[in-house]
């Protein structure tokens, strides 16, 4: 099982980064798309609109980014938390760490916060002072390991 130990502070965190910008769920695979196709563009995850979860479950299975249906909207940064989930597991991928193992970054791990971070900044434009801020009130670590390596291998 993938470690998180960090899950309910970054969760704390997210509520501080939640954006007013408000999405349709018909309009996430596209937005996914765009940001994914520049550093990963043969392996862009499918969103998949599912009524079956009970409350905010918005979840990372795969190859598929599963949104709950009955919300309508959705802030962009919970997508872009999820999209971020992908970012780390194909980096994962890329560099042959296997699943389940020791030498996977935790699900909301530090390498996980960094890449979430980059990708706040790159779509919604906050901060990095801001966000270090509302990291260290959360008691949030990250890291930007996985996003160095992300870069590197995109420009490979």
């Amino acid at each position: 099982m993938i470690k998180d130990s960090q899950k309910k502070e970054v969760y704390n965190f997210d509520s501080a980064m939640n954006s007013l910008d408000n999405i349709n769920l018909n309009e996430a695979q596209e937005i996914v798309n765009r940001i994914c196709s520049p550093y990963f563009p043969n392996r862009i995850p499918k969103v998949k609109i599912d009524n079956r979860h009970k409350g905010l479950n918005y979840q990372f299975l795969g190859n598929e980014i599963t949104l709950t249906k009955k919300f309508g909207n959705l802030p962009l940064s919970i997508l872009i938390h999820e999209i971020a989930h992908f970012f780390v597991r194909q980096n994962d991928r890329n560099l042959k760490r296997k699943f389940f193992s020791d030498e996977l970054p935790e699900g909301h791990g530090p390498e996980f916060v960094g890449v979430y971070m980059m990708l706040l900044n790159q779509e919604l434009h906050y901060g990095m002072e801001v966000m270090d801020h509302c990291a260290k009130i959360n008691r949030v670590k990250y890291n930007f390991n996985s996003w160095n390596e992300i870069i590197q291998n995109r420009k490979n």
